[in-house]
């Protein structure tokens, strides 16, 4: 559906705070963003996008400073999007139960324990801990 317009003002000020930097080719090969662009471009053309891959090696304190930074970038016209899988590679009863703990995680805000989940749970602790944390800063 053509190419997506990015966001000229946040994507520069998150690199230039040194947490984020620019990296087409981990954009264009990441499922959790060429998936849902086609969509975005087709039912909201004129929107702008920023679109990040959360790095698993960010600390939590890492994730916080992103979180406020971002907050501080958006406002109440922003819809901010988290493509996340959760349990991989489990039968169908245990990825059900991982599935409820990690819920229950997310619906607590126990950070603590969402940085400890691996793949059985979600495969990007931090994406949920970012979401997590905007919320809260949203209201």
């Amino acid at each position: 559906f053509g190419l997506q317009i990015p966001d000229g003002d946040i994507t520069p000020e998150l690199i230039g705070t040194g947490i984020a930097q620019e990296e087409f080719a981990t954009l264009s090969n990441e499922h959790s963003v060429a998936g849902i662009m086609p969509y975005i471009r087709y039912y909201l053309p004129k929107t702008t996008v920023t679109p990040l891959v959360i790095s698993a090696r960010l600390s939590p304190k890492e994730v916080i400073l992103l979180s406020e930074k971002l907050d501080a970038l958006t406002n109440d016209d922003t819809v901010i999007v988290a493509s996340v899988d959760f349990s991989h590679y489990l039968s169908s009863p245990e990825a059900i139960r991982n599935d409820m703990m990690t819920l229950g995680i997310m619906q607590s805000f126990d950070f603590d324990n969402l940085h400890k989940l691996n793949n059985d749970y979600v495969d990007s602790p931090n994406s949920i801990a970012l979401f997590l944390h905007l919320m809260k800063l949203k209201k």
